[in-house]
């Protein structure tokens, strides 16, 4: 699939002129249509992931001092644990 590089300000004022010329609507409804247009494509566009947080696990090597979990079941569920795939790690925020 090619991929299409334009600038979202530059993509909005398109698809708003599109709207306005090819389906008849009124610039105020255009320009509403084509912003969320817009709002809606970057939420579905795919973020690039970080490198530094690659490798990074959600569960640390050792149980917190108040647990009363026991130890050779936490590192268990720690050695069975994943690194966190890129998608993850750009999720957590601190």
């Amino acid at each position: 699939m090619t991929e299409i590089r334009i600038d979202a300000a530059k993509a909005e004022r398109i698809l708003s002129q599109t709207l306005r010329d090819s389906y008849g609507l009124l610039p105020a409804k255009a320009n509403e249509a084509a912003a969320e247009l817009m709002r809606r494509l970057n939420c579905s566009m795919q973020t690039p992931s970080n490198q530094p947080f690659q490798g990074y696990r959600l569960i640390r090597s050792r149980p917190p001092l108040a647990s009363s979990i026991d130890l050779e079941l936490w590192k268990r569920v720690y050695d069975l644990a994943e690194d966190l795939p890129p998608s993850v790690a750009d999720a957590v925020k601190w």
